[in-house]
C-alpha cells in the first residue's frame, strides 16, 4: 500500500469509530488473548491511496469493492493504556 498523507481533517463519527481500537488480540500458547485498550482520539489527516496490492478480499471469496476505498492517515497517539489480558472463551454454537 502506498499512501500520501494530506492536511488534518475534522473526523466524522464514522471516522472516529473506524480509527478507534478498543481491543487488542494476540495468539499465544494455543489460546486467543484479548486486551482492553484506551487511547486518546487519533489525529486524522486526509490521504491519497496511490497503490494497493491485496489478496484478502478474493481469498475470503468476496467480490472486489465497488467503490474507492476510504483512506485516512494518522501520525499516531501517545497516550495509550492497556488493561489486563484475558483468554477469549469460545461462544457456544447455536443449534438450529
Amino acid at each position: 500500500m502506498t499512501v500520501h498523507p494530506g492536511p488534518p481533517i475534522s473526523p466524522t463519527h464514522r471516522d472516529v469509530w473506524l480509527a478507534s481500537r478498543w481491543r487488542a488480540f494476540t495468539h499465544s500458547a494455543g489460546v486467543l488473548w484479548e486486551t482492553p485498550v484506551e487511547h486518546e482520539r487519533w489525529p486524522l489527516r486526509a490521504a491519497r491511496l496511490d497503490g494497493l496490492a491485496e489478496s484478502v478480499t478474493s481469498a475470503a471469496g468476496l467480490p472486489a469493492p465497488a467503490e474507492e476505498p476510504l483512506v485516512h492517515f494518522s501520525d499516531g497517539v501517545h497516550q495509550v493504556r492497556l488493561g489486563l489480558s484475558r483468554p477469549v472463551r469460545p461462544q457456544p454454537r447455536r443449534q438450529g
